[in-house]
């Protein structure tokens, strides 16, 4: 059985790997490119579990709480990809209606306009 923590780290995963590939020109094999970029994909997860692992080995910490793997997850999602970001918020900060999400969404359009 999974930990909370495995969990978290594998929805966040999922979520970004899910969260929709370029657009294929009409010139191209459509398979071919979808499976070049699931490939690549898949190398920035890969890259980004072994980050967070690493932070969370370095922290000397012997039990890890989930909300800490979360907000590594968010943290790693929101400079890689804001829909995967926006999609992982919703379920890890447990979104109820759709004011919840507009006012998430206000908040990284504030941060954005802010940087």
């Amino acid at each position: 059985m999974k930990t909370r923590a495995q969990l978290v780290l594998s929805a966040a995963c999922l979520a970004w790997a899910l969260s929709g590939c370029a657009s294929t020109p009409p010139d191209e094999d459509p398979v071919q490119i979808k499976l070049k970029e699931m490939d690549t994909r898949l190398e920035r997860i890969e890259r980004v579990i072994n980050s967070i692992v690493r932070q969370l080995e370095s922290s000397g910490e012997t039990d890890i709480p989930s909300d800490m793997v979360g907000e590594l997850v968010m943290e790693s999602l929101a400079s890689l990809d804001q829909v995967a970001y926006v999609r992982f918020a919703s379920v890890y900060r447990n979104f109820r209606e759709a004011k919840d999400f507009g006012e998430f969404i206000g908040r990284i359009g504030a941060n954005v306009e802010g940087d």
